[in-house]
């Protein structure tokens, strides 16, 4: 459980500026609806983490949370190693070698 709590808070101090300000401008979202969109979002991934058994639904602002956040691969792939507290220390060349394999799945 104490290794779920930790994920939980890194969770919590996830920076997804760039993703709120990208749903700002592309989707036209406020920005107190953004916020509150973040906040869901976090929540659902905690969610998500500690209940991994469970089919938990997300709202459809959820999903387009979590798909602006994959549109925004390298980010995605930090904040999830952040999470996971995996080394973070991985080349461009890796990040494209994985983005290409995607591809392929």
């Amino acid at each position: 459980m104490k290794n779920l709590d930790s994920i939980a808070v890194r969770i919590q101090h996830l920076d997804l500026e760039i993703i709120k300000n990208w749903l700002i401008r592309q989707k036209g979202w406020s920005q107190s609806y953004a916020d509150q969109m973040e906040m869901l979002y976090k929540r659902f991934l905690i969610m998500r983490i500690r209940f991994p058994d469970s089919n938990i639904l997300s709202t459809t602002a959820t999903e387009e949370m979590w798909n602006a956040h994959l549109r925004h691969t390298k980010k995605y792939v930090l904040d999830f190693t952040y999470i996971f507290s995996r080394d973070t220390d991985f080349s461009d060349e890796d990040f494209y070698k994985a983005q290409r394999l995607y591809k392929v799945v």
